[in-house]
């Protein structure tokens, strides 16, 4: 416990926990301040064993150089700057104190008034008698020289020597003795300070700077021994307290009771009596199937006894249980209680109980015990038990019904209700049905085999090319005669020769029936085709299948129209592809990019959910189909190269952009090689009534060129599905937007003889191929499908469309 001591120019003084919260300056200052002021500036108080400080509403508080606005946990070492004064906050071992200082470091001298004299100097009286100083008279030596100029010694004279010794020694005494006062509480039976000279004068001792044993002795209270240091202050006080002796503490309650203090087990009753200190305690008790008890004790200490009485309640209850016939046993949770009739202790709670007896059906039920509340179940009934009956067949794996009812196939076991009939009977295909009738005793176990004759069927087979292989039921069979006599069950048949792609099938014989088969093998690429979808879908996209082709690409010198950069070259694309049916629109291009606009032109929106996406750079195009094939589970087509896309390899299926062959292909060649296509629409100018949307009429307002005697309503881009398709079902591959394509933009030489397999343009560069007409376009150079443009910027006219390889 600490101590507290407040030093000032006063001397020190101790006080007691009693005397917080300390007043610092004011009219009743506990610290008073060398400053004219009513009210504290601040107060000093004790919480949770620790020394604050709260500066009053409107003073000003300086804590180690910082003003305080509020209260705050003092330390030693702190400094609080009041006015002109510094107050120290010091401690040593288990003593707090409060040093007052001038802001110097110097302590506050004592401001105490001179003595009064008994005629003060006036001004009436300044110059006269009354304020000069007369000499004393003169008395002689009382020691008297003798005549041969020795001394005479004289008792007296001694005496009075002594007298004026002792009178010195006393009065060094006084001038260096400090008035100290020793306060124990409570006041002790007997309190001793150790020391030579300590004279009392009623509470307070003189004693002389040093250490001294005090010692303090009380009934009930623990023997209090300390030592006193006495420094040079004038006045000192010093404040201790006696602790108490504990007490006994003595708890009476169910044997084996586990005994918890403070959260601390210490035992188990009976027990000795536990020695506790002074204070409130936190009791526990608790024992098997018995709530916990619970209490607070206050200890008196003083090394009395107290008494603690628990009488723990129970946590069960006595439940009888009864049974009709009796002597069923009686389980609550694993635990067999006994037979019935019976009663058993339960624990309170909500628990799950059995009946068992041979002969009869397990009983099951719930109870909901509640502590030291007996309950006596009504009677259960018991049911008396299903039989067993195990069905097995030959051969296995038939079907049961019993009474009707489908039960499963052989071998299997049913329980059914005893001491009446049930009937039985088993089915398998290819098999006669077979069946019977059984009555099972209580708790009894039956067997029913069933023999079933097998019934078959004739199946006659042919199969080309001839020399194929014919497999029934994993056994090779000759296929010469091609009539086989087989069991009427399901009967697995493989066909099959090197080259073809095998064929198999379950047919299952009927008796007086004869079936036929008759098989055309396919090569492997027939059934390929076959097995591949002629229009994916995926993720709100449709693609169409492109079978490949060797085809020309570009346009003769002598075409109409024709530009430099269409140069004349044979290609062949030797895998097949799926190309979007529709340009990509901006809702589909807006779930991977949620910010994108497409914006507007001339007041016009470019931003219908069914408007192709445009606006957009290669890139962007890129990483659209890169999202969407991590969407759709399949390893991305580009990686990330040198600030742009580049494909992987090798080329995988994963969404792309169609390279240029492809795209011409599509466009062109819709019926084959032989059936190129010029225009969209055909070999010819002018165009057909909707044909597609191009530089019409209704955009000859913002448009410097546009076909004059052609009206398609989209003054700018329309919804990706409009007009009419091509052949191959595919939309706006000529007007609506251009298509940015996978190739670099490049002008190659014309390739005579040579074949360009499966193209996809050079591995850099800085434009990529623009394929196909706008809605910006109208003159017979652009309207072409030769007509081949390029760029690295977004435009309002450029859309793109999707693409990916077969396999």
């Amino acid at each position: 416990m600490s101590h507290y001591l407040i030093k000032d120019s006063d001397g020190s003084r101790h006080i007691s926990r009693h005397h917080f919260p300390l007043a610092i300056g004011g009219t009743d200052a506990d610290i008073p301040l060398p400053i004219s002021h009513q009210e504290p500036l601040a107060w000093i108080g004790l919480a949770e064993d620790g020394v604050f400080l709260q500066p009053t509403d409107g003073e000003k508080v300086i804590c180690n150089g910082a003003t305080l606005v509020s209260s705050h946990w003092l330390q030693a070492g702190d400094i609080l700057e009041l006015g002109k004064a510094h107050l120290h906050i010091e401690r040593e071992d288990n003593v707090i104190c409060f040093h007052l200082k001038q802001a110097s470091g110097k302590e506050i001298p004592a401001l105490t008034p001179p003595p009064k004299r008994e005629h003060p100097i006036s001004a009436a009286t300044t110059g006269k008698e009354q304020g000069l100083i007369k000499p004393l008279a003169f008395k002689p030596n009382p020691i008297v020289a003798n005549r041969s100029g020795g001394s005479v010694f004289r008792p007296a004279t001694v005496l009075a020597s002594l007298l004026l010794l002792t009178l010195g020694v006393v009065a060094t005494f006084l001038f260096l003795s400090k008035s100290v006062a020793v306060v124990v509480s409570p006041t002790p039976d007997h309190l001793q300070v150790k020391t030579l000279i300590a004279p009392k004068f009623g509470e307070r001792y003189l004693m002389l700077s040093g250490s001294y044993e005090v010692v303090a002795e009380k009934q009930g209270y623990r023997t209090f021994h300390t030592t006193l240091e006495v420094n040079g202050d004038s006045r000192q006080d010093f404040h201790f307290d006696m602790e108490k002796m504990p007490g006994l503490l003595k708890i009476e309650g169910p044997d084996g009771a586990q005994v918890t203090i403070n959260d601390q087990a210490v035992g188990v009753l009976p027990s000795e009596p536990f020695e506790l200190d002074a204070g409130e305690h936190q009791i526990k008790l608790q024992a098997p199937r018995h709530q916990d008890f619970n209490t607070t004790v206050a200890m008196e200490g003083m090394g009395r006894t107290q008494e603690l009485k628990v009488e723990l309640i129970p946590r069960w209850a006595p439940v009888t249980f009864l049974s009709q016939p009796q002597g069923a046993d009686v389980f609550v949770g694993s635990l067999k209680v006994g037979s019935t009739p019976v009663t058993g202790d339960i624990g309170a709670g909500d628990h799950s109980f059995e009946l068992r007896m041979k002969g009869f059906k397990t009983h099951r039920g719930q109870i909901q015990v509640e502590a030291n509340e007996p309950q006596k179940l009504a009677t259960i009934p018991l049911i008396p038990a299903d039989g067993t009956l195990e069905l097995t067949s030959e051969p296995p794996g038939a079907m049961v019904t019993v009474n009707g009812i489908y039960r499963g196939v052989t071998p299997l076991s049913a329980t059914l209700p005893p001491n009446k009939p049930h009937a039985f009977r088993f089915y398998k295909a290819g098999y006669e049905a077979q069946g019977g009738e059984v009555t099972l005793q209580p708790g009894t176990r039956d067997v029913m085999h069933g023999v079933l004759p097998g019934l078959k069927g004739e199946l006659v087979v042919s199969a080309w090319p001839s020399g194929s292989e014919l497999s029934i039921n994993k056994v090779v069979r000759d296929l010469t005669d091609g009539s086989f006599t087989l069991a009427s069950v399901p009967q697995k048949i493989v066909i099959q020769k090197p080259g073809f792609r095998p064929f198999q099938t379950s047919i299952t014989p009927m008796p007086g029936f004869a079936k036929s088969l008759d098989v055309q093998l396919k090569t492997i690429e027939q059934a390929k085709v076959e097995s591949t979808p002629t229009l994916l879908k995926a993720s709100g996209h449709a693609l169409q299948l492109i079978k490949p082709g060797r085809f020309h690409m570009g346009a003769s010198r002598r075409e109409p129209g024709r530009r430099a950069n269409e140069t004349y070259k044979e290609v062949e694309l030797t895998r097949a592809f799926y190309l979007g049916v529709h340009e990509v629109s901006n809702s589909q291009f807006k779930r991977f990019m949620t910010q994108h606009s497409s914006g507007s032109f001339q007041s016009h929106t470019l931003e219908g959910d069914d408007q192709p996406v445009v606006n957009i750079t290669w890139k962007q195009a890129a990483a659209y189909c890169n999202w969407l094939s991590e969407k759709e589970g399949l390893t991305p087509f580009y990686q990330e190269q040198g600030g742009s896309f580049v494909p992987v390899k090798p080329k995988n299926t994963g969404y792309r952009l169609p390279s240029e062959a492809e795209w011409t292909w599509a466009a062109r060649y819709v019926g084959g090689k032989e059936a190129s296509r010029k225009y969209p629409w055909g070999a010819k100018m002018p165009m057909p009534p909707d044909s597609g949307n191009y530089a019409d009429v209704s955009a000859g307002e913002f448009l410097p060129g546009v076909l004059k005697s052609y009206q398609d309503g989209r003054p700018v881009t329309g919804p990706v599905e409009s007009f009419l398709p091509n052949p191959l079902g595919i939309f706006n591959l000529g007007g609506n937007v251009a298509e940015w394509v996978h190739d670099y933009y490049n002008i190659s030489p014309t390739g005579v003889g040579k074949v360009s397999r499966d193209p996809f343009g050079d591995d850099t560069g800085k434009f990529r191929v623009i394929r196909g007409s706008s809605w910006q376009h109208s003159t017979i150079t652009e309207l072409r499908l030769s007509f081949r443009d390029y760029g690295d910027k977004p435009r309002p006219d450029v859309g793109f469309r999707l693409a990916r390889y077969v396999e």
